[in-house]
């Protein structure tokens, strides 16, 4: 059993804990039994390597990796967001993400360079542990270029590599001497212009505050709900998508829920309403963003599932609730 206690840490090398629950997370929601108790709020290296090991030994799965950084953002630890906040150049944007990797994850040694119209992000871990810097290493690859599309937009070209690529990597990896990300800079340029319409200063809190509601007896349906909030950017995941971050086939995953009572449409409809719940209160966002937010085609996809929940039109419902 993986018990999560009260860990100690050493002086040289203080790991944030929220980095390590990345990966308990991931192994209570594929079904790893573990005990809770008090965890601080930074961990050593030698506790970080042991729990990724047993992890690791449980999972026997090469993309461990790939599906621990699949299913959590770099913004909901206040890294990448910080950047969407507060930079105004690329050098700016890179040095954010390196001192936040540096300051909470001291394993990781990063180097940013620009090279024209593309940047590179290279990741390394200066240790003989290579299996799970593997492990840790990927990881840490899909999440920081997943947030960069968060910010830039999902059409940024972007390529990532690991000396372990093989088939089964999603279509975006390819085989490399090192780990490290690669992308273009134009899109970034102009978000960082203006980026202010991502509004992540409401949703970021508003999910946390989801994922903490979700905190029920576990279920295999209670599982995939905050997978499904870890994964949003900020439209909800696919089956697809969701199932293969559970290492399972989509019918597997529909089976296991149908067992429950229910199934994952009916989950993303409920996590749908909830979050549109909180949306629909700030008047900065129009229905078009909340279409776009909620991952419907068009405005009139939305208002139809709307009326369905409220009874009424998003335009009403605010005028009820004083909302202009």
């Amino acid at each position: 059993m993986l018990q999560r206690r009260e860990l100690s840490f050493y002086d040289n090398m203080k790991i944030l804990a929220l980095h390590l629950d990345n990966f308990t997370d991931y192994a209570r929601l594929r079904g790893m039994p573990y005990e809770t108790t008090e965890l601080r709020i930074t961990i050593d290296e030698e506790d970080f390597y042991a729990i990724i090991e047993k992890i690791t030994a449980y999972e026997k799965d090469e993309l461990l990796g790939i599906r621990v950084g699949n299913l959590r953002n770099l913004n909901t630890l206040g890294a990448i967001y910080r950047i969407s906040l507060k930079a105004v150049t690329i050098q700016e944007a890179l040095y954010f993400c390196q001192a936040y990797l540096q300051e909470t994850l001291p394993l990781i040694q990063v180097v940013n360079s620009m090279d024209g119209d593309s940047a590179t992000i290279r990741l390394s871990i200066d240790n003989d542990k290579d299996q799970s810097n593997r492990i840790i290493l990927e990881t840490i690859l899909m999440v920081v270029a997943r947030e960069i599309k968060i910010v830039s937009g999902e059409d940024t070209e972007m390529t990532i590599y690991s000396p372990y690529f093989k088939t089964g990597y999603p279509s975006d990896w390819r085989k490399g001497e090192s780990f490290m990300v690669k992308f273009q800079l134009t899109l970034l340029k102009a978000a960082l212009k203006d980026n202010s319409h991502w509004g992540l200063d409401i949703l970021i809190p508003e999910y946390l505050g989801l994922i903490e509601e979700l905190k029920t007896p576990e279920n295999f349906s209670s599982r995939i709900k905050k997978a499904m909030l870890g994964m949003a950017k900020p439209q909800l995941p696919g089956l697809e998508t969701v199932a293969y971050a559970f290492n399972q086939t989509s019918r597997t995953l529909q089976r296991r829920l149908e067992e429950e009572g229910t199934n994952f449409r009916q989950i993303a409809e409920e996590l749908k309403r909830r979050i549109c719940n909180l949306l629909i209160r700030h008047n900065r966002y129009a229905i078009t963003d909340l279409a776009y937010l909620l991952g419907y085609a068009d405005s009139a996809a939305f208002i139809h599932s709307f009326k369905k929940w409220y009874g009424c039109s998003p335009k009403r419902f605010r005028e009820q609730r004083g909302v202009s």
